[in-house]
C-alpha cells in the first residue's frame, strides 16, 4: 500500500543524477538478486536505497517516466520495497519522492536522459556476470534503453 501520495510541493530544479552501485560481496551477480545502492540527487535532495533490488527500481523508475506523460500525478508501487514511488509534475518538472526524500527530475526529455544513462550503465555492470540471461525487469529495461537512444519518428 503506498505511503506517499500526491500533493502541492516546491523545489528548485538542478541536473538530476541517478548513481548505482550493485554489491559483489559474495563474488558473481546472479539475475534474481540484483542488490545494491541507488542514489537519485538533484543538487538540493536526495533519494537513496542501500541493500536493495536495482532492476526494480530501475523498472519502477521507468514506469513512472511512462505514466507521468499522461498524467499529473502518479504512483508507483516497488517490487519487494514497503514505499512506493510518488511522480508529481509541478510547474514543469517532474517531482519525485520516496518515504520523506523528495527530488526534482527536471523536465521529461531531461529526466528521460538521466534514466536512460543510469539504465546503460547498469546493463553494462550486469553483463559480465549475467551475459544473455534475462528477466522480465532486465528485459524491460533494455527495451527502454533501445527505444531512448532509437526514438520513433511520428
Amino acid at each position: 500500500m503506498p505511503t506517499a501520495a500526491c500533493g502541492p510541493s516546491s523545489f528548485r530544479m538542478l541536473n538530476m543524477t541517478i548513481k548505482l552501485a550493485l554489491d559483489r560481496e559474495y563474488g558473481r551477480l546472479e539475475l534474481d538478486a540484483l542488490l545494491g545502492r541507488i542514489e537519485i540527487a538533484d543538487g538540493f535532495g536526495i533519494i537513496e536505497a542501500r541493500c536493495t533490488y536495482i532492476d526494480s527500481w530501475l523498472d519502477a523508475l521507468i514506469r513512472g517516466l511512462q505514466a507521468i506523460r499522461a498524467k499529473s500525478c502518479v504512483v508507483i508501487d516497488l517490487v519487494d520495497e514497503p514505499h512506493a514511488l510518488v511522480f508529481e509534475i509541478l510547474d514543469g518538472s517532474i517531482m519525485i519522492a520516496y518515504k520523506n526524500m523528495r527530488v526534482s527530475a527536471g523536465s521529461i526529455e531531461s529526466f528521460t536522459r538521466s534514466l536512460e544513462a543510469a539504465a546503460s550503465s547498469f546493463l553494462e555492470m550486469i553483463l559480465v556476470d549475467i551475459g544473455n540471461e534475462t528477466s522480465e525487469l532486465t528485459e524491460g529495461i533494455r527495451k527502454f534503453v533501445e527505444e531512448s537512444k532509437n526514438p520513433e519518428i511520428d
